[in-house]
């Protein structure tokens, strides 16, 4: 089976992540781990983010706010700080980086100084068009990001990252490339890039066929035609934190259905009597909604087999058939 047509979801991803790469890699299964894993999810990632939403869309006031405060030595008391004395004084925050700032808006130095940079900044990126090319402009957007990160390795590895992009990919592509959450999303943007230009893109080598591990709030709106949830167990769900509250307790029963339902074909739970969690075997406690599933979870000491597995993969294709 496609590993594109499997996907993993986990209600405690801190604590099944390790174990899970790690039988994944020894299996030599191809997988896409949770989001944070992703180059645009860094802080060089959203700085780049930042500049071509602002690019594209000048009146994007979030992008404006991330440009200031993923700058080092920002940070988010400073940006709470800004928008806070914006509100106070009435005034419009986008301004404060494209017009001169009132006299006693700003406080402090560090205020001053993270708006000034932004400002100077967004009077460079402004001249930017979202339909200029990606070769065109890719040194000029890592350099922005090697200041804003004070650092002048800060971007190699988004620069590795959007090297691997087409050269003549517009700027307005490149962003919503960067903003895709996932793998299926990225085909949309190379498939219509292909269709503007009538070039070909090997989509497969950019965007590889792999299994998809996702928590269970990411896997809203997706789906697989396999999809598997492991761990189910007191501790994983609705997990020590919820426990105590009947509405959280009733959100992670929510949650459970949604991923119950991203899969097309068949949905595969387990649980286990004893986890190793942080370097201590524990015992488990099988989780409440486990009597709630319709039918018995059954024995399987060495988990699914090969031939088991197999069949699974038949019966998939006769339904599908």
């Amino acid at each position: 089976m496609n590993p594109r047509d499997i996907m993993i979801l986990l209600a405690a991803p801190r604590r099944q992540s390790t174990v899970l790469h790690a039988a994944l890699d020894a299996a030599d299964v191809p997988y896409a781990a949770i989001r944070e894993a992703d180059v645009a999810e860094t802080d060089a990632g959203r700085a780049a983010y930042a500049m071509l939403a602002i690019v594209c869309e000048p009146h994007h006031y979030i992008a404006h706010r991330t440009l200031m405060g993923v700058r080092k030595g920002v940070g988010i008391e400073t940006c709470n700080e800004v928008a806070q004395a914006v509100i106070t004084n009435h005034r419009n925050f986008r301004d404060l980086f494209y017009a001169p700032v009132p006299d006693g808006l700003l406080t402090t130095t560090r205020q001053r100084t993270a708006v000034q940079t932004t400002a100077d900044l967004c009077a460079e990126i402004v001249e930017w068009g979202p339909h200029e090319q990606l070769d065109a402009r890719l040194d000029d957007l890592c350099a922005h990001v090697d200041a804003i990160r004070g650092e002048t390795s800060a971007s190699d590895d988004l620069r590795a990252f959007l090297s691997e992009l087409p050269p003549d990919m517009h700027l307005g592509e490149v962003l919503l490339y960067l903003a895709a959450d996932r793998d299926d999303d990225r085909r949309k943007v190379l498939d219509a890039y292909a269709a503007r230009t009538g070039q070909e893109v090997d989509t497969d080598e950019l965007v590889p066929d792999r299994l998809r591990i996702m928590t269970m709030h990411g896997a809203k709106g997706l789906s697989a035609r396999i999809v598997f949830i492991p761990g189910l167990e007191e501790d994983h769900l609705p997990g020590a934190k919820r426990a105590p509250y009947p509405g959280q307790v009733l959100e992670a029963a929510r949650m459970l259905y949604v991923s119950i339902t991203r899969a097309r074909l068949a949905c595969i739970l387990s649980l286990a009597r004893n986890r190793m969690t942080f370097g201590t075997m524990e015992e488990t406690t099988r989780s409440r909604f486990a009597v709630d599933l319709g039918k018995p979870f059954v024995d399987r000491p060495g988990g699914i087999d090969q031939a088991l597995a197999a069949q699974a993969v038949k019966a998939a294709e006769r339904l599908e058939s």
